[in-house]
C-alpha cells in the first residue's frame, strides 16, 4: 500500500489532551523534514472542544510551514448527521447493525482468517461450514447469523455465517462458521475473506438439530435473495 501511494513511511501521533494542548516543537525531534502531515479529527472520547481543535490545527500548520512540510487538516466525517469514529463503528458491530456499519465504513466489515478443523457437525446435516477463530484484536460482532460474502482465491460466494458458541450442539468457545453456498472443495488451512453485510437473527438454542437445519436453510434462502436484489439494483443503476 505504501508503494502504491508513493509513501516511504507513516508516522502516527496519537492525539491526547496533553499533546493537543501542548507545544509542537517536539516534532523537530522526529525525522519528518521531508514528510507531509495530515491532522485527522480526534475521536470524541479525547474531549477536545471545537475551539481547541481549531487552535491545534493552526499550531500544526504554523510548525509545518516553518519546516516546509505540507500540511492538510482532515475534517470530521459525518454520515446521516452523525460523526463517524472508531468508537461508533465498534458499537455498531457489537450491536449487529452491519448495514449501518457498512455505510459508516464505506465497505463491509471484514474478517480474514485461516480455516481450521472443527467438529464436522454441519457436514452431517448437509450444511458443511468452514471454521474460523475470531481474532481477539478485532471488534466482536453480536452473536448470531449474518449474510456474508466469502472471497476465496479472488472468487466471491454468498455465505450464511454464524458467530457464537453453537448452543444447540453444545459447542465450546466462540467460533465463526460460514456455510459457503455454491462452493465445493477442501478449505482446510486456506485463508478466506468474510465480508459481513446484514444481521439476520440472534444465536439461539433449537430443540433439535432438525429444527436448526431448517432454520439455516431458510437463512440461506434469505442470503441468496439479498444478493440477487443487490445485483439487480446494481444492474439498474449501471443501465441509467
Amino acid at each position: 500500500l505504501l508503494r502504491i501511494l508513493f509513501l516511504s513511511m507513516i508516522l502516527l501521533l496519537i492525539l491526547t489532551p496533553a499533546i493537543g494542548r501542548g507545544p509542537f516543537h517536539d516534532l523537530e525531534a522526529s525525522d519528518i523534514r521531508s514528510a507531509s502531515v495530515e491532522l485527522l479529527p480526534p475521536d470524541v472520547t479525547i474531549q477536545l472542544d471545537r475551539e481547541e481543535i481549531d487552535t491545534l490545527a493552526a499550531l500544526l500548520r504554523e510548525v509545518c510551514r516553518a519546516r516546509e512540510i505540507p500540511c492538510a487538516v482532515v475534517p470530521r466525517l459525518k454520515v446521516d448527521g452523525q460523526v463517524v469514529s472508531s468508537t461508533c463503528i465498534r458499537g455498531l458491530i457489537a450491536a449487529g447493525e452491519m448495514e449501518t456499519a457498512v455505510r459508516f465504513l464505506g465497505h463491509p466489515y471484514v474478517l480474514t482468517g485461516r480455516v481450521v478443523h472443527g467438529c464436522r457437525i454441519g457436514r452431517t446435516l448437509g450444511i458443511p461450514t468452514a471454521n474460523l477463530r475470531l481474532p481477539q484484536e478485532l471488534a466482536t460482532p453480536r452473536f448470531g447469523v449474518y449474510i456474508c460474502r466469502t472471497v476465496i482465491d479472488g472468487t466471491a460466494y454468498p455465505a450464511v455465517t454464524n458467530i457464537g458458541t453453537r448452543p444447540t450442539v453444545h459447542g465450546q468457545g466462540v467460533t465463526v462458521e460460514p456455510w459457503i453456498l455454491d462452493f465445493e472443495g477442501d478449505l482446510y488451512d486456506r485463508e478466506i475473506r468474510l465480508e459481513f453485510h446484514r444481521f439476520l437473527r440472534p444465536e439461539m438454542k433449537f430443540p433439535d438439530t432438525a429444527a436448526l437445519q431448517r432454520e439455516i436453510r431458510k437463512n440461506a434462502g434469505e442470503t441468496r435473495a439479498f444478493f440477487a436484489e443487490k445485483e439487480s439494483l446494481n444492474e439498474t443503476g449501471s443501465a441509467k
